[in-house]
């Protein structure tokens, strides 16, 4: 053992009872600071009400749907539809019409 290490054993020895548990958790929060952050950190009590109500219309969209999902390859399919969808509403509105480019 080293010096340093074999005198700070010497110092914990001597020290009475009472100081003992103090001088632990500072040892431990030294030691590995993530765990003592984690322990000393408030609960998060924060209502969730957006995940909640997001979770039981999906309780209820299964409900009524008999119970089953959209399969991976379909949810796909209908977004990437819903995309070239609102792409393509989107570039025609960009469009001038054809009123205004024979007006001017």
């Amino acid at each position: 053992m080293n010096d340093t290490r074999q005198h700070a054993h010497q110092l914990i020895d001597r020290l009475p009872e009472t100081q003992l548990a103090g001088l632990v958790q500072f040892l431990e929060t030294i030691v590995d600071p993530v765990t003592t952050a984690l322990r000393n950190a408030p609960l998060d009590d924060e209502p969730e009400i957006e995940d909640e109500k997001a979770a039981a219309e999906a309780r209820d969209w299964l409900k009524h749907n008999g119970g089953k999902g959209i399969p991976h390859a379909e949810a796909m399919r209908r977004l990437t539809y819903a995309t070239l969808r609102r792409n393509t509403v989107a570039e025609v509105n960009r469009r001038p019409s054809i009123s205004s480019t024979m007006c001017g």
